[in-house]
């Protein structure tokens, strides 16, 4: 098992006095209006009219994340994301870009609340507003689907191996298991819904986990969804939160990214002509071969993981507050699967 039965997925809520305290002390940041965003793990602010120390330079608009315990559990982990930024600059995906510290580092290790220890980062913001604000237009899933194949292409070249897996993985299956388990135990999860998820991954065994050394492994991204991604004049103008990039499957990171852009679809499109626009665009970057039926096995995976996970996240309410956005893919998320699941394999 890859975490503990009630290991603490999230970073602690820090207030506003505590962030003022750390981006002064640390970065030189004197005054800015703090906007408090949503964060599903990490904790992230947004400090626009910001004022630097006099021998400090900096933008007026700033992004900080407070990184989450499970990321921050090998450090080098998240050097290596401002190496996979500058190698994707290079190829010309637009990523955050970090401010270092007043030492001239990444990141800050910070005690933030009973004694956890976490990095704090600044980066400038990015232009253009979240995919999840557009209307999903072939042109604009091809040129979503183009990217995400450049990535790949481009990380193919990344020297480093990464330890991390993040929870909501399908690598991380097996405790998604137990937690399906945990979850049926305390009636938080009904009976049909539990079959589901069994089925789920029985098919993830089965299809692809047994027979992972005939698919393409690489560094993904693992969340290129309508929230990390943001455009600008019809174009792609960042790609953000490398927060859950690890080593696995490639076709995990296609399968999240044509389900998410299924469940916040405003233009009520049918999946086979998401996925044939989006693997379009792949296609004019990469080579996208699967056997017939896996990319669906991979959706539902990922369908399952973020039910699972995000009913776990609640069950636990570490920052005891409102569970709403951890919850979001509740609204949809069941009936998707159950459709995902009548079906045979997915045309594109």
């Amino acid at each position: 098992m890859l975490y503990t039965e009630d290991e603490i997925t999230q970073s602690p809520v820090v207030c506003e006095r505590t962030l003022r305290f750390i981006l002064r002390k640390e970065y030189g940041i004197i005054t800015g209006i703090v906007h408090q965003l949503t964060g599903y793990e990490d904790c992230n602010f947004r400090l626009s009219e910001c004022r630097w120390e006099t021998d400090v330079e900096g933008p007026e608009e700033v992004i900080v994340k407070i990184t989450n315990p499970i990321e921050a559990k090998d450090l080098s982990v998240i050097d290596a994301q401002y190496e996979v930024f500058s190698l994707l600059r290079s190829a010309g995906i637009p990523t955050p870009e970090g401010i270092k510290t007043k030492g001239k580092e990444w990141w800050t290790l910070q005690v933030l609340g009973a004694g956890v220890r976490l990095p704090v980062r600044v980066f400038k913001l990015l232009p253009g507003e979240n995919l999840e604000r557009f209307d999903f237009t072939p042109e604009l899933v091809t040129k979503i689907g183009r990217t995400l194949a450049t990535a790949h292409r481009t990380l193919d070249a990344f020297p480093y191996k990464l330890s991390h897996i993040p929870f909501i993985s399908p690598e991380n299956a097996e405790c998604m298991k137990r937690e399906a388990e945990i979850l049926y135990s305390k009636n938080l999860l009904d009976h049909e819904k539990k079959s589901l998820v069994d089925k789920t991954f029985h098919s993830l065994d089965e299809k692809i986990l047994k027979n992972r050394s005939t698919f393409d492994e690489g560094i993904i991204h693992s969340d290129f969804n309508e929230t990390n991604l943001l455009v600008e004049d019809g174009k792609i103008s960042g790609v953000l939160d490398f927060g859950d990039m690890h080593i696995s499957l490639r076709v995990f990171d296609v399968a999240a990214a044509i389900l998410y852009l299924h469940l916040s679809d405003r233009m009520g499109q049918s999946l086979d002509d998401l996925a044939a626009n989006f693997v379009a665009g792949y296609r004019s970057e990469r080579t996208f071969e699967l056997p017939r039926g896996c990319l669906l096995v991979a959706m539902r995976a990922r369908c399952a993981c973020s039910l699972i996970y995000g009913l776990r996240t609640a069950r636990i309410n570490y920052r005891g507050g409102s569970v709403d956005y951890v919850l979001k893919t509740q609204s949809n998320g069941w009936e998707t699967l159950q459709r995902l699941m009548s079906r045979a394999a997915i045309e594109y």
